[in-house]
């Protein structure tokens, strides 16, 4: 719902254009400000519902590795798109799974699949942009 309102539609402006969309008499620091202090929020629900989770929070709950892998999931699903990001973590989190049986090359395959599933679709599984046969 956000996304189609005033202020999605705001964002979607300051995204591709900040200039543009401030000579369009949007005003890109409330916007911005606005859409941190949303993302902040979102932030903080997790952080506290991985805390309660956990039990126990300490800097080894934190590794880069989890932030790349959700970063690789929503790149290689599609940014922007729900659909595209539940594809991807699910691509993310399968397919070192099915690699197991080559343990000493899984690593690289998963490498190697994700290069070739970026080259051959590099606005992501499911992009944004996408039309769909059912929905016209």
């Amino acid at each position: 719902r956000l996304a189609r309102g005033k202020m999605g539609r705001a964002w979607k402006a300051v995204r591709d254009d900040e200039d543009a969309a401030e000579a369009m008499g949007i005003n890109t620091y409330v916007t911005k400000i606005t859409a941190y202090i949303i993302d902040a929020v979102w932030a903080g629900l997790a952080g506290q519902l991985m805390g309660t989770h956990l039990t126990a929070i300490s800097p080894n709950s934190f590794q880069f590795l989890y932030s790349a892998l959700i970063l690789m999931a929503v790149v290689l699903g599609g940014m922007g798109s729900t659909p595209g990001v539940i594809i991807g973590a699910l691509f993310v989190s399968l397919a070192p799974e099915f690699l197991r049986e080559f343990s000493e090359w899984r690593f690289l395959l998963f490498g190697v699949l994700l290069v070739v599933t970026m080259i051959f679709r590099p606005s992501g599984i499911w992009p944004a942009t996408a039309v769909l046969p059912w929905s016209k």
